[in-house]
């Protein structure tokens, strides 16, 4: 039997979209992360949003999209304390330290998300 490509589709969705790291206190995600960019988690979400909050008196850079020997291709930005930062499709949320201090810890939460609706399947 051959692989249909929207029953691959839906199989790929659902194995990236399950958690994939483990919720610290308070179901935050926590990464400490260096110069060099840190794997946080991976999605597959029509689209989602995260709360970042970086070490007090730390800026921390935040990666998202698909990622190739872990550098992010999609968006970047940089953040003081706390931000929000929204995701599409499928990829991975990265982090590294924005300063020249050392090891930054970063906590990370999913607030809301939508997944991506398939079209119907008629055999």
């Amino acid at each position: 039997m051959r692989p249909n490509l929207q029953n691959c589709a839906v199989f790929a969705l659902l194995t990236i979209a399950a958690p994939t790291t483990s919720a610290g206190e308070d179901n935050w995600h926590v990464v400490v992360a260096g110069s060099e960019w840190s794997w946080g988690e991976d999605y597959a979400f029509a689209y989602a949003k995260y709360i970042v909050a970086c070490e007090p008196g730390r800026s921390c850079g935040i990666g998202t999209g698909i990622s190739i020997n872990k550098h992010p291709l999609g968006s970047k930005q940089t953040i003081v304390g706390v931000g929000e930062v929204a995701v599409f499709g499928i990829g991975s949320i990265h982090f590294r330290a924005a300063d020249s201090k050392g090891p930054v810890r970063v906590k990370f939460l999913m607030t809301d998300k939508a997944l991506a609706k398939l079209p119907k399947i008629t055999w």
